[in-house]
């Protein structure tokens, strides 16, 4: 059961991480490759060390979007009657007949959860965005002179 549970979420999101990927590696300009190549590089160096990079950059939000999707996507586990969260909450709701109070436990459980991944994305992409910071402030320096 457990095993099913994953080899369907893994699946599911297999799709979109592809193409979160794909588009990341498509931002990296044209340019910033030819310039890596002129600089010596192989085609494996250049791809780490300038593409993946400057991806990285790009990919991270989308990313943890997608994280943040599939924690809650979890749920749909208790369909094949695996235990997790929501099945948990839909276990005690028949044992106690407390619906309304059991759905608000959950809720507030599944908000606790995504709102901690939102914090420690925010810090993923701040130390990854870092780079891009220090440019931007130094361009608008030289734009006030």
């Amino acid at each position: 059961m457990f095993e099913s549970a994953i080899i369907g979420l893994a699946l599911n999101e297999a799709a979109y991480l592809s193409e979160i990927l794909r588009g990341g590696i498509l931002s990296v300009g044209s340019g910033q490759k030819d310039a890596a190549r002129s600089l010596g590089l192989n085609r494996r160096q250049a791809f780490f060390l300038v593409t993946v990079p400057q991806a990285l950059r790009v990919i991270i939000p989308p990313l943890g979007n997608s994280v943040n999707s599939l924690l809650k996507t979890t749920s749909i586990a208790s369909v094949i009657s695996m235990e997790e969260l929501l099945r948990r909450g839909q276990i005690l709701m028949q044992q106690r007949f407390e619906v309304l109070e059991i759905f608000c436990v959950v809720a507030i459980l599944y908000l606790l959860m995504t709102t901690c991944w939102d914090f420690l994305q925010r810090r993923i992409e701040a130390h990854f965005g870092k780079a891009y910071d220090a440019v931007n402030v130094t361009q608008h320096v030289r734009d006030d002179r």
